[in-house]
């Protein structure tokens, strides 16, 4: 709800999609959000983590064309390797914002 792609990246296998990273809008001013997808065959190949660094690398530059400060990140809990990337890339654990379920993370401009 009220939440649309600002930006995509795809990493492919010759012509087929394997991986996506999407940052997108929330409903919260300031803050992106992002959707992150790696096909079960080509996981553990490091394709998310490129993407990811892809990502924060254009959240850096572009992120005032959308008056945002903030890009989020949520993980089920259980998914160790998205919150391992998260980390990795920069994204900072949110205790106060997770549950069982969830892990959210966040990335403030520098």
């Amino acid at each position: 709800e009220g939440e649309y792609v600002v930006k995509r990246f795809i990493d492919r296998d010759g012509d087929m999609p394997v991986a996506f990273l999407d940052i997108m809008t929330t409903t919260k001013e300031g803050h992106l959000t992002v959707a992150l997808g790696t096909d079960p065959k080509y996981r553990g190949q490091g394709r998310a983590f490129k993407l990811a660094q892809k990502g924060v690398k254009w959240f850096d530059k572009n992120a005032d064309k959308y008056g945002a400060t903030y890009l989020g990140w949520g993980a089920y809990s259980s998914n160790t390797g998205s919150r391992h990337i998260a980390e990795k890339v920069g994204f900072k654990y949110e205790p106060e914002n997770s549950d069982d379920e969830w892990s959210v993370y966040g990335y403030s401009k520098e």
